[in-house]
């Protein structure tokens, strides 16, 4: 059973990431992984040298065959996805996810996150691109992460954004909230 997630209105409530040595290795792995998330960007300096680095890191922590999902699609296997999160990286710049809560059970977390990174098509007035999201990661037998699936509102926070289908959205959904 899942450990309860806790209000965001206390966040002196919520409970980091483990770093203690009691932490499991399902933890441990789980923190890795959502810290390299913040490196990204290093990857980029020199790219084969950063893919590399990418794909040791990747190594210890997915699965070969590890799954990923998120609103723009999917991708399977360690190497698509160091495409896919180098890819990412060279669409923002200074990206920081930020961990808001945990839930775990034994062979899954969820993580509520918070991104902020450089993106002037998607960003505010400053170019800044903020979001929320939530990720889910099922992991395997070795405790390496199998399946890795975002939740976070790609309407609002992209589809909205774009010139014409975005003035087609907002219209749509001025009609709703007007009854």
């Amino acid at each position: 059973m899942m450990e309860p997630i806790q209000s965001t209105e206390n966040k002196a409530a919520v409970r980091p990431m483990p770093h203690s040595m009691e932490a499991s290795s399902r933890q441990r792995c789980a923190r890795n992984y959502f810290e390299l998330f913040n490196r990204l960007s290093r990857y980029q300096t020199d790219t084969s040298s950063g893919r590399s680095q990418l794909m040791a890191e990747l190594g210890v922590l997915v699965s070969e065959s590890v799954c990923f999902e998120d609103p723009f699609g999917a991708v399977e296997g360690r190497q698509a996805l160091a495409d896919y999160l180098m890819r990412f990286a060279e669409q923002v710049e200074e990206g920081r996810f930020e961990l808001l809560q945990q839930a775990w059970d034994d062979n899954s977390c969820m993580l509520l996150w918070s991104f902020s990174g450089v993106n002037p098509q998607f960003g505010d007035a400053d170019g800044i691109w903020r979001f929320e999201g939530v990720s889910v990661l099922y992991f395997d037998a070795g405790d390496k992460i199998s399946r890795h699936i975002d939740y976070w509102d790609s309407g609002t926070c992209v589809y909205q954004k774009l010139p014409i289908l975005g003035a087609v959205i907002r219209w749509v959904k001025r009609r709703i909230h007007s009854g």
